[in-house]
């Protein structure tokens, strides 16, 4: 067990983030066993549990670092911060919202931190480095992932939510409704969605703990590989904002998986077992993996009332791939195949023989292509092109469309090329090209 003794002055010539000076929080360590560089996973604690609650409890040989939130006025800052005014020490002068001031991620910080000491005295593989969040901490754990992407692999999450302004749950009692408990905690910490204080990381504080808004205003981001289990309900954290997010993840082709079933929030009603579904450790930040969006064989999630849709189901569960990818220069190759799921009773789900999803580069090491590139791409089915294409590329992500996916697997390879001469557009025929009307090409295109 450690304390860590946290200065709120974060950075000479600025302010306090917050007016108590040097708090101390502390962090449990589980060293485990093993030898050599060894993944580090850090844990996050629901609410009413405490920095070692199942800290020893490891999945494999990781070592796993359980961080601690709580204030000394018996509050916690969510995992994530507080508002520069906001009283560490007594409860009673945190009745009310604030209504000025910065928010500061002065939790996100403090991890930060503690990654940066474990990196310098652990034996720590910097590229199998993990964050796991349940109920309080998911959320934490979420937003942690997509704030600081680089240095994680990938993130789990256990009953969480994606949106910490979110307040029109459709169930009434939803505890992050307007006027109930967890709103008016996070209100009281923060300020309210309506008045959106700002942060300090260059946006409001609830467009920055808004992960829909995040992954579309900086959608080219190396975001680690995200898994989610959510259930519609869950009155603590809420359904109907899933729904959305889950939208957002297929119109930003941010890929990762996100099951969901009929659980409250204590599991009850459950369906999914995580580690039935997901290997949090298959991931590193040196590999590269394919983002799926739009699969085909997604279960309907229902409009945001927990009663309609499927009662269970996943978006891109039913999408996997052979590790590892092959990840050139030139070229970008995996073999992407459909797998049935299982459910915790053992019972398993069979999906169909084939698909359709769009198909994201993410995280590519060697495969960089620039803008004007000729991205050409094809799609093999038993050693038969069954799928070809090209584009130019016109930079940000690589995605190919609407491309075909067996259970018995494709190889999808993408290549690179130079993309030749940029032609300038001679719209009023004086034999001079506009310099803001261009084109790349490797012939000369009509006008």
């Amino acid at each position: 067990i450690y304390s860590t003794f946290f200065s709120t002055k974060y950075a000479i010539g600025q302010p306090l983030m917050n007016k108590s000076g040097f708090v101390a929080f502390d962090f449990g360590l589980y060293k485990n066993t093993g030898s050599g560089l060894r993944p580090l996973r850090i844990k996050l604690h629901g609410g009413g549990k405490y920095f070692l609650d199942k800290v020893t409890t490891a999945i494999r040989d990781e070592m796993v670092i359980g961080a601690e939130d709580n204030l000394p006025c018996g509050l916690n800052q969510g995992f994530w911060g507080a508002n520069e005014n906001f009283d560490y020490y007594d409860l009673l002068k945190n009745t009310m919202p604030p209504t000025t001031g910065i928010n500061y991620n002065i939790t996100q910080i403090r991890i930060n931190r503690i990654l940066d000491w474990a990196f310098k005295y652990l034996d720590v593989d910097s590229n199998s480095v993990y964050i796991d969040g349940i109920s309080l901490g998911a959320p934490g754990a979420y937003s942690m992932a997509i704030t600081y992407p680089e240095r994680f692999a990938a993130a789990r999450l256990t009953v969480g939510l994606f949106n910490f302004g979110f307040d029109q749950d459709y169930q009434p009692t939803c505890s992050f409704n307007t006027g109930k408990a967890n709103r008016e905690d996070g209100d009281n910490l923060l300020g309210t969605r309506l008045t959106n204080l700002p942060s300090n990381l260059g946006y409001g504080t609830y467009e920055i703990l808004n992960g829909g808004f995040v992954i579309h205003e900086l959608n080219e981001r190396d975001y680690p590989f995200i898994f989610s289990i959510n259930g519609k309900h869950d009155l603590m954290m809420g359904w109907t904002e899933k729904t959305i997010y889950y939208d957002s993840v297929n119109a930003n082709h941010t890929g990762g998986y996100y099951f969901w079933d009929s659980r409250t929030h204590n599991g009850d009603g459950s369906t999914w077992n995580a580690e039935d579904v997901f290997d949090l450790f298959r991931f590193r930040k040196d590999l590269s993996y394919p983002a799926f969006s739009n699969c085909s064989l997604n279960e309907d999630w229902g409009n945001g009332d927990g009663n309609t849709g499927e009662d269970f189901g996943s978006v891109n569960g039913s999408l996997d791939w052979v590790n590892e990818v092959s990840d050139e220069a030139n070229e970008w190759e995996a073999q992407l195949f459909i797998r049935d799921l299982q459910t915790k009773t053992g019972a398993w789900v069979i999906y169909p023989s084939s698909c359709t999803a769009d198909i994201t580069l993410r995280r590519t090491q060697n495969f960089n292509p620039k803008p004007g590139d000729n991205i050409t791409w094809s799609i093999y089915h038993n050693g038969i092109e069954i799928q070809s294409g090209s584009q130019i590329f016109a930079g940000g992500l690589v995605t190919i469309s609407n491309a075909t996916i067996f259970k018995d697997t494709i190889e999808f390879i993408v290549h690179c090329t130079g993309g030749g001469t940029t032609w300038y557009a001679d719209t009023d025929d004086d034999e001079y090209g506009d310099p803001d009307n261009y084109i790349t090409s490797p012939s000369q295109p009509e006008g």
